[in-house]
């Protein structure tokens, strides 16, 4: 299946919606900041995203209609089950998490680390950053490996 996009529902979220999901992201989720060094590059580039994916389609297809961002699907490995994904990145990923993260339990430190690596991020797409900004966002993704590390002892 393509990806469906969407762009965030206009009339807004209810308190309810909000934190319902938050207690899927909590508990199915993925609050996630990675670094891909790149052959051609002696930089690499950053990513950053929040994703929910289930085997059931409903749950993620509802999100996407309120949050926006993508719905995909794509068959699991050495099965004949569908997985359904739910994503968002950017800017608008930051602000749902703003309007969500006080929901949020299981991945509250997640969410603090996520907001606090796209502080300085002011364009989308491929910018030269400093040397200590890409220093700072190196140390949130290990910040982040740690606290989940932590969350499962």
């Amino acid at each position: 299946m393509a990806d469906k996009k969407q762009e965030k529902n206009k009339g807004g979220i209810s308190e309810v919606d909000k934190s319902y999901i938050a207690g899927i992201i909590d508990g199915e989720g993925c609050i996630y900041l990675g670094f891909n060094k790149t052959i051609n590059s002696t930089r690499g580039s950053f990513t950053a995203g929040i994703t929910v994916e289930m085997a059931c389609k409903s749950v993620p297809e509802w999100i996407f209609k309120r949050v926006g961002g993508t719905l995909s699907s794509r068959q699991r490995p050495h099965s004949d089950k569908i997985m359904w994904q739910w994503k968002i990145s950017g800017g608008s990923s930051r602000e749902f998490l703003k309007d969500i993260k006080h929901y949020l339990v299981e991945k509250q430190k997640e969410a603090e680390l996520y907001l606090d690596f796209g502080k300085n991020i002011t364009t989308c797409g491929r910018v030269e950053i400093s040397d200590e900004e890409r220093d700072r966002r190196l140390n949130l993704i290990q910040e982040m490996k740690l606290s989940r590390k932590k969350q499962y002892e």
